[in-house]
């Protein structure tokens, strides 16, 4: 062959790989996308509601509970994103678990009571979180129920008992093998009233499938799906375990996958658990099975970094991403020098039909509903819908915000 054809091949080539390969890869991490607002006009901030990665919100009472910490902690320890500084943590943690009614707006702490003795010396370290609401067969509250103008009751004058999943990415006791090792990651099981004060620890789960737990989904008050974004403490996986623990702690893979980073987790109507992977997203489509393993039933190629997501009733899917990943890292990790660093946000809808009309193996409709260049809302990591409202909270945010949107598209 020719100097010339040589050369021209292998440009075809190089041309055909960036095409195909490192293009969509630039566009889907947005080195060089310009943020554009949309629909960010109607939007509000609820202060002092600091790094809260992810949240629940119960629809029917208008109740949301956050996985909260402040923006130094997380800018040191954050294992999802490497960040392994055990030794500038404050002991105990100042994480929290946060309730906020969305009726007044007022907002306090949980309080977390029977602790075990590592919670006790290390305090809770938070990132995702859920709840799991108990069939309307409550019991009636006698430790200080809050009035919200949300009420817990099921209109008989009982309340609504649930359990608080919560991710805990406890340390290592040990200073010097935190780089090796990673976190200690555990799950910790809470009992609580709907916008109660308190909330009562039950159990620790910990579990060789339990390996790097990013976010959860409560299926009853003793079990859970769990998802997975590394392969070790501080590399990578694509797994989602899932784990009952009525008697003993048992838990297994439940899904094993090829797309890395597994993420944001939610349980939509019917049987199925919907899954989005972070990097090379992909959003993906479970059965439950009886013996609670995953059936893919369909993926779907995602158009920005997607962190959490939030199925509604109606089987609408939201997704929070992230349309530049530099300035995501760089907003978490640079915040000890540099505090007003701004990452832009996307929300995505994908529209999903439940029943006889199911898109399950059809085509989905995926548009953006919601975009800011980070002057209203920055670093945001969660969404949720309640009342013609995204609710947004941000692993790098300082508050939460809550945007009123028109009601069809969050329908």
């Amino acid at each position: 062959m020719e100097t010339g054809n040589v050369i021209l091949a292998v440009f075809a080539i190089l041309s055909a790989l960036f095409r195909g390969y490192i293009k969509p890869r630039i566009d889907e991490l947005g080195f060089f996308r310009k943020a554009v607002n949309l629909n960010n006009d109607r939007c509000y901030r609820v202060e002092a509601l600091e790094a809260c990665e992810d949240l629940y919100v119960n629809r029917e009472f208008g109740l949301a509970y956050f996985a909260c910490s402040n923006r130094l902690q997380r800018a040191y320890w954050e294992p999802p994103l490497g960040l392994l500084r055990r030794d500038k943590l404050p002991f105990p943690s100042q994480d929290y678990i946060a309730i906020l009614d969305l009726n007044t707006l007022e907002h306090h702490k949980l309080d977390l009571v029977n602790l075990p003795p590592h919670l006790i010396k290390n305090g809770l370290h938070t990132h995702g979180i859920d709840l799991y609401v108990h069939p309307s067969d409550g019991f009636e509250d006698d430790h200080g129920q809050i009035r919200l103008s949300g009420d817990s009751s099921d209109g008989s004058g009982s309340v609504r008992k649930a359990t608080i999943y919560a991710i805990n990415h406890n340390p290592p006791d040990d200073l010097n093998s935190t780089s090796s090792v990673g976190a200690q990651s555990v799950v910790e099981v809470f009992d609580t009233v709907l916008g109660d004060t308190q909330a009562t620890h039950r159990r620790t789960i910990e579990s060789e499938f339990i390996l790097t737990p990013n976010n959860i989904v409560g299926m009853s008050e003793s079990s859970f799906y769990v998802t997975n974004d590394h392969q070790k403490k501080v590399h990578w996986l694509d797994s989602i375990a899932y784990c009952s623990f009525a008697a003993e702690v048992d838990c297994k893979v439940a899904w094993h996958g090829k797309r890395p980073f597994p993420n944001g987790l939610a349980k939509g109507p019917d049987n199925y658990l919907y899954m989005a992977t972070t990097v090379n997203s992909w959003l993906q489509v479970f059965e439950i099975q009886p013996n609670h393993t995953l059936f893919l039933k369909e993926e779907l190629k995602l158009p920005r970094m997607t962190d959490n997501i939030h199925v509604t009733p109606s089987g609408s899917i939201f997704l929070t991403n992230i349309p530049t990943i530099t300035k995501f890292i760089k907003k978490v990790k640079n915040y000890p020098t540099d505090s007003s660093l701004g990452s832009p946000v996307e929300i995505w809808k994908v529209s999903n039909v439940t029943g006889e009309n199911a898109l399950i193996g059809g085509k989905m409709q995926v548009e953006k509903i919601f975009g800011d260049d980070s002057n209203e809302v920055s670093g945001s990591t969660g969404v949720a819908i309640w009342n013609s409202k995204l609710i947004l909270t941000g692993l790098a945010s300082s508050y939460v915000s809550i945007c009123e949107l028109d009601s069809e598209l969050l329908n």
